[in-house]
């Protein structure tokens, strides 16, 4: 498209005639707008040559062009291209004419051919060489009409054939151009070490179809301005980008796979074989590690022969085997209440339920299950399982517990029901809970109450009671009581969202019934493959309840719709039966259409994330009459005063459209939606079992969710929904949704495994499941665990496994908490510890804010988002302690969410407790406290974040490539990563260390590239001594002073450059640490040989001074310039990103 724009431009400088000039450029650019940005050579060949409007000379021009374009993309040899250039020579000799040079990015050009050149000098003319004076031309003498030879018409086609071929390869590459694009220049920043931008301008130029003109503005690898129209800013901005990235492509930055190319084949070799860093160690540093080193090989090398698992076996007190009482359902074994008080209890649920009968039926009887009551109760009490099917808002969730209750009130028995409600979301717990309380016209806290992590609200007695809980919350009781005694009644509830622990739930209530046949569980879900529990137990009896929704007339991507959107400019392309693309353009003519020939009512958008969000509400926003819309987003990141927006009403004559996740298809319940356009997409993170990684890509949806969200369209009055896709693709579509326990990893599900069973095989036991996981994602999980040294050979828990299987984190964070109390620094890594874990963010609004967060976090560490989120949760702790007001205050200066820091301060609260009941830290010792002794060392970031790394064991390398500029951001395995742009390292052109640590990636399609959100910078020595794994130290040919390397192994290794003998100095102190770290684990707290413990406990205290001064020292350029003046990214970026 941008050689479509040269040519126009060309002729609007070289054409004398003003009215030929506008007649040329219109018909060239509302050719190319017909032809959907695709060069068609012998259509276009054809009207220009048949065209009358057209000079001689023009033509001629433009037929030039027709042939020279393909070398743009480097499709053609130089042979066939001199071929096409001599075909036209006779047009050229004709017109007496220069063809001039394709001119591609400022300052430079493609050179023109021998035939091209000797065409000038034949016609005595001069040739043109890229300036804006206009060549000399003089009139022909004799005009003669040109001739097509049928030859040339044949190459013509042949080469027409090639390149649509070549034109659809490459949309399939880059179906999102713009996105596309801006993630290229992403990771050639990310990766070059300086910011390279894609800039936008754009500019309203007619009233035609194609009224907006943008331009894109490149700074790399040259300078460069592609130039395209369309019928919106989104589709003249994808057209141009399209044309930057083919330009990329043909200049060799971007592979086959659309892949930015930064090195040399050649280099990487050569790459692979250099040092990225050196370590320099003072003088008195080493002498305080051959000191240290020598003393323990001195007084305490017993300890380096630490006993074999089998022979060490620690008897573990009941202490550290019981339950918090914070975490711990109130389900007793056996009758709490003595039987006068039973009875006098019985007595007054009975006088209740005759008293709030009326009041009951007034809520019930609209209900659509309140005609099934009997059924329900019929089956619940003749079978111990039932699967209840109900659509969305039938009264399922709130009648059937109550229905059980009274059943047993009306019998003066209340006290012999004890009934427990799981629910996937907290929020959802807890508002079931107020809901049903209030039906019953009683308090949260008397017969019905909740309990979710953090929050509770217990029943009065815990005889005769209804109790919503967390789904995981019951897990982790059945893995403590697996008959689960005391229960009367369990109800799984939305079972149809088959996370993990619902899964994992339903296989504990399957054994649960072998264990105790008196309980009865109720499955309840929506019609979403409801036959899946059925079959898992047994073939049960099931009951389907209708929903109370209106009938909505659904409308797929048929040839009226698609003809009817075509018509206005949006294109569509061939259905990707693997991914789907989502089409912007015919997104918002949707909303357009929906607007100008439909009736009043929402509008609500189903979209796969965040990026597909924003860009639809930019072209809304584009339109002439964006002011008619009002736009809310909907997801789950967004602070919740954004949330609430989408249930507020539109002001009189505004329409309001609502872009959502798949969070409004269950979660989310909108009264005034009546249409619903569906890009038939989903992001879902999906394990790559090859690479290990965790991928977050667009997914299709499967069909029970398109027919979910289908019926958001029906709930105030009957509806429409426009699913842009094909009826022949929906039946293409998965039936349903995939389970998570398919497509995550499985780490923390086989721990649960082991807490559940510790002789069982872990792949026997998962197999049970409803839908069994893939062995392979199984053997990896469990590889994973032995490699962090919580599983051993055999599958059993190791002394680390024993200490990390019952904190509900993820495994390397619980690892990393383990050596945090070893080595003293609890409060900072607790802190770390809680907010990775965390489905929130501190900040009320990560998603449009990044700079803004990431200037903040900058303030508290330049180099640490770890650090710095420590930093600011506990300025944030001190402050409300004294202040309240002021922290609300100080949370809105800076975007924190006050909500979320207290949620942080109850969590970390909360797993301070596990480690005191684990025996990790004593419970005199308050861990908030920074005099304590567990705190010692919480102020030493560089050893902070050291010991983050021996428990995550992730590194991230900066490498620099020979003979290029820039640096090279990758994975220990060679996977190029990318830094999020809210993260304090993401803006730095040179970086004082090669080396990040990180906790969570997602490999990202869309960038070809891990992307990492936190990352903590760290020195070279840091990574010697704490990055879990073998490290050796070689010799390597071509390094000064007869130094050496310390390698650290993996898929591709990363090599230090040292002095041979602080190299074996530090590797000794390396095996020293990890001695240390290995004794304390197992008995920290617990202790076997108290005088052998007192004596290495003595020696870690002598230890850690050495270890908070090395890495102190080596450590200090980070956070700091060598003026002494904290390291801060460059104003420009600054203002670029705020």
């Amino acid at each position: 498209m941008y050689f479509l724009t040269t040519v126009a431009n060309y002729l609007e400088t070289h054409t004398y005639s003003r009215l030929k000039r506008i007649k040329t450029k219109d018909l060239i650019m509302s050719t190319a707008r017909k032809k959907m940005s695709v060069w068609r050579p012998l259509e276009l060949h054809r009207f220009i040559s048949r065209n009358a409007d057209l000079s001689n000379k023009n033509r001629t021009i433009l037929l030039f062009y027709c042939g020279k374009s393909s070398n743009i993309l480097r499709t053609f040899s130089f042979k066939e291209l001199e071929l096409r250039v001599s075909a036209f020579r006779s047009f050229c000799t004709i017109v007496k004419t220069e063809i001039p040079k394709f001119v591609t990015s400022e300052g430079s050009a493609v050179k023109s051919s021998r035939a091209v050149s000797s065409v000038g000098r034949n016609a005595g003319y001069e040739t043109h060489t890229g300036s804006t004076t206009p060549p000399k031309w003089s009139p022909p003498q004799k005009k003669r009409k040109p001739k097509i030879d049928l030859e040339l018409d044949k190459q013509l086609q042949e080469l027409n054939e090639q390149y649509s071929s070549i034109q659809n390869a490459l949309q399939a590459i880059f179906p999102f151009p713009k996105n596309n694009l801006h993630n290229a220049y992403a990771i050639v920043s990310s990766q070059l070490g300086s910011q390279h931008t894609v800039q936008f301008e754009y500019e309203h130029v007619s009233q035609a179809p194609a009224c907006w003109q943008c331009t894109a503005k490149v700074e790399w690898p040259s300078v460069a301005r592609f130039t395209s129209r369309g019928a919106s800013k989104g589709e003249a901005a994808n057209r141009a980008s399209l044309d930057a990235l083919q330009w990329l492509q043909s200049i060799g930055k971007l592979n086959q796979k659309g892949e930015v190319e930064l090195m040399m084949k050649m280099n990487r070799q050569a790459a692979k074989q250099t040092p990225v860093a050196e370590i320099h160690l003072s003088a008195e540093s080493l002498e305080s590690v051959e000191r240290i080193v020598n003393k323990y090989y001195e007084e305490v090398a017993k300890i380096s022969k630490i006993p074999t698992i089998e022979a060490a076996e620690p008897q573990v007190t009941s202490d550290s085997d019981e339950e918090l009482e914070s975490d711990t359902l109130p389900i007793q074994h056996e009758k709490w209440l003595f039987p006068h008080v039973a009875d006098r209890r019985d007595k007054e649920l009975l006088r209740r339920y005759e008293r709030v009968q009326e009041r009951r039926n007034k809520f019930s009887s609209v209900l659509p299950i309140h005609n099934f009551k009997d059924d329900i109760m019929e089956l619940v009490n003749n079978n111990s399982v039932v699967v209840i099917k109900g659509e969305p808002g039938c009264g399922k969730s709130t009648q059937v517990p109550q229905y059980i209750m009274e059943s047993y009130a009306s019998q003066q028995a209340a006290t012999d029901c004890n009934i427990v409600i799981t629910q996937p979301r907290r929020i959802s717990a807890i508002a079931l809970a107020e809901r049903v309380a209030h039906e019953r016209d009683e308090q949260v806290g008397d017969v019905v109450g909740y309990h979710v992590r953090l929050h509770a609200k217990h029943p009065r007695y815990q005889d005769g009671y209804i109790l919503f809980c967390s789904t995981g919350m019951l897990v982790r009781k059945m893995i403590a009581d697996s008959a689960l005694q005391g229960v009367t009644h369990v109800i799984v509830d939305e079972a149809h969202e088959r996370d993990t622990y619902v899964d994992f739930l339903l296989l504990l209530l399957k054994r649960a019934l072998q264990l105790n046949p008196s309980l009865k569980v109720i499955i309840m879900s929506a019609t979403i493959n409801a036959e899946l529990f059925t079959r898992f137990f047994n073939d049960c009896p099931s009951i389907s309840i209708p929903g109370f929704t209106y009938p909505v007339e659904h409308h797929f991507l048929d040839d009226r719709i698609k003809s009817m959107l075509e018509k206005n400019g949006v294109t569509f392309e061939t259905e990707d039966t693997e991914r789907p693309v989502v089409n912007i353009e015919a997104i918002v003519n949707m909303v357009t259409w929906i607007d100008e020939n439909k009736p009043e009512g929402a509008i609500l958008v189903f979209l796969p994330g965040w990026l597909e969000i924003r860009t639809v509400m930019e072209e809304i926003a584009a339109l002439s009459y964006a002011s008619h819309f009002m736009v809310v987003p909907a997801h789950s990141r967004l602070s919740s005063e954004d949330q609430k927006r989408i249930f507020e009403r539109p002001l009189d004559g505004r329409r309001k459209v609502i872009l959502s996740t798949n969070i409004a298809e269950t979660s989310l319940t909108i009264d005034d939606v009546v249409y619903v356009i569906d890009s038939g997409a989903v992001k879902e993170e999906r394990m790559d079992l090859k690479s290990g990684l965790v991928c977050l890509d667009n997914q299709w949806a499967s069909q029970a969710n398109v027919l979910q969200r289908r019926g958001r369209a029906g709930r105030v009055r009957p509806g429409e929904s426009y699913h842009l896709f094909t009826e022949d693709m929906f039946h293409s579509l998965e039936k349903f949704p995939t389970p998570m326990i398919k497509r995550i990893p499985l780490t923390r599900s086989v721990l649960d495994v082991k807490m559940y069973t510790k002789d069982e095989n872990i792949t026997q036991f998962l197999s049970c499941l409803p839908e069994p996981p893939l062995e392979e994602a199984v053997s990896q999980a469990v590889g994973v665990l032995q490699s962090m040294g919580a599983l051993d050979l055999d599958e059993n828990l190791t002394p680390l496994g024993k200490r990390i299987y019952k904190f509900p984190l993820d495994p390397y964070l619980s690892k990393a908490l383990v050596h945090a109390c070893i080595f003293k620094c609890v409060n900072p890594m607790l802190t770390i510890a809680t907010l990775l874990a965390a489905d929130y963010s501190i900040f009320e609004n990560t998603l449009g804010l990044k700079g803004r967060v990431r200037l903040v976090k900058q303030r508290q560490s330049p180099a640490s988002d770890h650090i710095a989120s420590a930093y600011l949760y506990q300025e944030w702790e001190n402050l409300d302690w004294t202040n309240p007001a002021e922290s609300r205050a100080d949370c809105q200066q800076k975007g924190l969410s006050y909500r979320n820091m207290d949620r942080t301060r109850q969590l970390k609260k909360l797993h301070g407790e596990l480690l005191n009941s684990s025996k990790l830290i004593p419970e005199v010792e308050n861990i908030n406290d920074m005099s304590m002794p567990c705190n010692q060392f919480s102020r030493y970031d560089e050893l902070v974040k050291s010991v983050l790394l021996s428990g995550l064991g992730k590194i991230l390398v900066f490498q620099k490539p020979i003979r290029k500029r820039g640096l090279m951001l990758r994975t220990l395995d060679g996977s190029p990563a990318v830094i999020s742009s809210e993260s304090v390292n993401s803006k730095f052109k040179e970086f004082p260390t090669p080396f990040l640590t990180y906790y969570k990636s997602l490999s990202s399609a869309e960038r070809r590239a891990v992307i990492v959100h936190e990352s903590s910078l760290l020195s070279p020595v840091s990574l010697v001594l704490f990055m879990p794994g073998v490290l050796t130290l070689k010799n390597m040919v071509g390094l000064e002073n007869e130094n050496s390397v310390i390698s650290v192994e993996g898929a591709r290794p990363v090599y230090i450059e040292v002095n041979k003998k602080e190299g074996e100095q530090l590797l000794h102190l390396r095996q020293v640490v990890w001695n240390v770290l290995e004794y304390l684990v197992e008995y920290e707290g617990r202790p076997r040989d108290v005088e052998q413990y007192k004596a290495i406990c003595q020696f870690r205290d002598d230890l850690l001074p050495v270890l908070a001064d090395l890495t102190g020292e080596q450590g200090a350029n980070i956070d700091f310039t060598e003026s002494g003046e904290l390291r801060t990214e460059p104003p420009s970026d600054r203002m670029q990103s705020g």
